[in-house]
């Protein structure tokens, strides 16, 4: 009884780790992303972006017109 029981646990577990493995790989380039900021912040570093290049064109975001200059 107390056989079969872990068994089933050994083999939950074995679908846990899968699951998360393929949750990983379907998103890797955000996963790497957060492991760098977790990173960075245990080592009390600050936030940096420079990796960030974004490529999307986004619908309306012509170039901003100039602020105006208070007199």
């Amino acid at each position: 009884m107390i056989r079969r029981g872990l068994k089933w646990l050994g083999v939950l577990l074995l679908v846990v780790v899968a699951v998360a493995a393929v949750a990983w790989a379907a998103n890797a380039a955000y996963m790497q992303r957060y492991l760098r900021m977790a990173v960075s912040q245990a080592r009390g570093e600050s936030q940096r972006a420079d990796w960030y290049e974004p490529v999307d064109i986004v619908p309306g975001a012509g170039r901003p017109a100039p602020l105006a200059v208070a007199t």
